[in-house]
């Protein structure tokens, strides 16, 4: 069956060509190295391009003895599409392509990419921050101290979809300035070829907006107190004031003799006008 659908020498990869790609490539491999592209399989011997290393592609014919190429690595690749299925055996060939499987999994990713481009490329802008940036800059680039400019940036924050967002081209301009403000305060360094070092300054810079951070977290935590204690005061004041009527929780109940209390019984009722007796006989259905 993969004999049946080779694949050209040269399979378009992207592209409309790519969308109608339809093709099998049955591979054997020489230790995880390539080794053969079979184009032809006898009883006795399996005909196919060699690999050539220094040229990196198939070519030529020759013939091997299948009890030698029983030895190696069989490899089945299925391209569908600008997609790939990969079978590392032929029973694993066969179960796939007769369940089905693989295929239904493949389905899955493409709708799955689908959706996630669309929601991607459906925000307005794609959010840029300078302090988030200096965050992801020294995280990602200052201990290798490789350079990166704009397009690096939003690449490996976004991954190759923001090529095709439609702000792209607003969002590296953003990029490209927010970068440049950081080279003036000292956290970047600029390079001869218009990119950019992450210099030690950063790491400075970084520990202020963190401690920054965290005092606007405590101010917050501290209002947030200042205004919950301003409501109780404020409705404590009020039910001291009569405007609010709070019915009691404790209530004691004495038996007066000559003007004197005795037997008091302390009550607690958590709810009032006996709203938990009432409740109660409804679900009992009283």
């Amino acid at each position: 069956m993969s004999l049946a659908k080779q694949c050209p020498s040269r399979i378009p990869r992207s592209g409309k060509a790519a969308d109608q790609v339809n093709c099998f490539s049955t591979l054997i491999d020489d230790e995880e190295r390539p080794y053969l592209l079979v184009t032809d399989m006898g009883d006795t011997h399996i005909q196919g391009k060699l690999w050539y290393q220094d040229q990196h592609r198939y070519a030529g014919i020759i013939r091997v003895q299948t009890p030698y190429a029983a030895t190696l690595s069989l490899k089945i690749v299925h391209y569908i599409g600008p997609s790939e299925i990969e079978y590392s055996s032929a029973s694993h060939f066969w179960l796939g392509e007769l369940s089905r499987v693989p295929h239904l999994l493949l389905a899955l990713r493409r709708i799955w990419a689908h959706l996630s481009r669309t929601l991607f490329n459906q925000r307005s802008q794609l959010e840029i921050d300078r302090d988030k940036l200096l965050e992801y800059v020294v995280d990602e680039y200052a201990v290798s101290g490789s350079t990166f400019d704009s397009g690096a940036v939003l690449t490996s924050m976004y991954n190759y979809r923001w090529y095709l967002h439609p702000g792209a081209n607003s969002a590296r301009k953003r990029t490209e300035y927010l970068l440049g403000s950081l080279a003036v305060t000292g956290d970047l360094q600029p390079t001869a070829d218009y990119k950019y070092r992450v210099l030690p300054g950063a790491f400075k810079s970084l520990s202020e907006i963190q401690q920054s951070r965290q005092r606007h977290r405590q101010s917050m935590r501290i209002q947030g107190a200042i205004i919950f204690l301003t409501l109780g005061s404020l409705v404590a004041a009020l039910i001291q004031a009569g405007v609010i009527q709070s019915p009691p929780i404790l209530k004691a109940d004495c038996h007066l003799e000559a003007g004197v209390a005795k037997d008091c019984t302390i009550r607690y009722r958590l709810f009032p006008n006996n709203v938990l007796e009432r409740v109660i006989r409804k679900m009992r259905g009283d």
